[in-house]
């Protein structure tokens, strides 16, 4: 009895955010070793130093307390996935439903579990059987012609991806929906037609695939500003180097709708098995699916907002929560204002003023609340 209490508080120290790094190690983990969670045993869970290094939540924690937390992890994914052919995800908008429950803790379910939801929600929202009955026309010259002439802004480029944004952006999600028809008797498939203006070769389905690959490698490219590169990768410092972020300049109705395009190609990859070269960091898609991250997350993209309390390292907003008094505050290096830097560089306010507005020993609290 006293060993079951001393677990349950133990486990009762536990974060949202804590949970959710413990599950992506795990997925990682599970996944390099070929292993589905569901069948791997507590006490075989080992986690080295190395492993933990990109998780600062648990990395205070002991051998112990992390099997015992992924015992709970395991039997609440084993509910679930045993429930899975009664629930009823048409409902998922409306609170009191157990598909709307289960989105809250999106984060404590496993991938092997959550791919299951995944097959479920893409079988019941197909479109037509046999592709989507469209033609894209691209012109390889003019794209290669604004790369040459450093046309990066979305306004002015005529890259592969502004020409089927402007094709594809008003077309139907249903069509887009669409399961591959096959083209032809190898068995290639498309969702759509491609045709190059100067006729440069037929689409038996590799020219499809081959111009997907090479509109989302445009998307993500030096010669394309409607993704930068995360600060880490502007510095060559820290995870997530070669990674991209959408540029906070691109702000205009139409660079809207290109984003727009590019969450119905993800969807296109995603439905289609297509795998298509997207190099988003992980806390991108956080964003688009929970709408929550943490400092970890940012962190992962920008080592200045990385704080390693093991290595005694800390971020500047960390500094500011660490000051036990107002001396050991105005002692900090820098002055700062109710500002911040933006993945592009730019010094951002956090409020109408906020650029010159201080932070001092009295207002610290509402700037790393901000």
């Amino acid at each position: 009895r006293t060993r079951v209490e001393r677990m349950v508080r133990s486990l009762s120290t536990w974060t949202p955010e804590m949970d959710a790094q413990l599950v992506h190690l795990l997925n990682n983990k599970m996944k390099r070793k070929g292993m589905n969670p569901l069948k791997c045993q507590p006490s075989e869970l080992q986690i080295s130093s190395a492993e933990l290094r990109n998780y600062t939540k648990l990395q205070a924690l002991n051998d112990l307390n992390i099997r015992q937390r992924f015992a709970l992890l395991k039997l609440l994914n084993y509910f679930i996935d045993g429930l899975m052919a009664w629930i009823d995800f048409k409902n998922s908008a409306q609170p009191w439903s157990i598909s709307a429950k289960l989105q809250k803790l999106s984060h404590t379910i496993f991938f092997v579990v959550k791919e299951k939801f995944l097959r479920s929600a893409l079988d019941m929202t197909w479109g037509h059987e046999q592709g989507s009955g469209l033609k894209v026309c691209l012109d390889q010259l003019d794209s290669d012609k604004s790369e040459r002439l450093g046309l990066s802004n979305p306004h002015k480029s005529k890259n592969l991806f502004i020409q089927l944004h402007s094709q594809l952006h008003a077309v139907s999600v249903f069509k887009l929906r669409s399961k591959l028809k096959t083209k032809n008797e190898r068995g290639v498939q498309a969702l759509f037609e491609v045709q190059y203006v100067l006729g440069e070769g037929l689409d038996y389905g590799g020219l499809y695939r081959d111009a997907m690959n090479t509109i989302v490698d445009q998307l993500f490219s030096k010669t394309f500003s409607l993704f930068i590169l995360t600060p880490n990768g502007k510095s060559h410092d820290g995870l997530n180097q070669t990674n991209y972020l959408p540029n906070p300049q691109c702000t205009t109705r139409e660079c809207i709708k290109m984003f727009e395009t590019v969450g119905k190609i993800m969807g296109i990859s995603l439905r289609t098995e297509g795998f298509f070269p997207f190099k988003f960091p992980l806390l991108v898609y956080k964003l688009l699916i929970t709408d929550s991250i943490s400092m970890s997350d940012v962190a992962s993209i920008d080592h200045r907002e990385e704080s390693r309390p093991n290595e005694n390292k800390f971020s500047m907003v960390d500094k500011i929560k660490r000051c036990p008094t107002e001396d050991s505050f105005e002692a900090l290096p820098s002055t700062l204002c109710f500002e911040f830097l933006n993945c592009s560089g730019k010094k951002v306010p956090l409020f109408l003023g906020g650029e010159k507005k201080k932070v001092t020993w009295k207002n610290r609290s509402k700037y790393y609340h901000l």
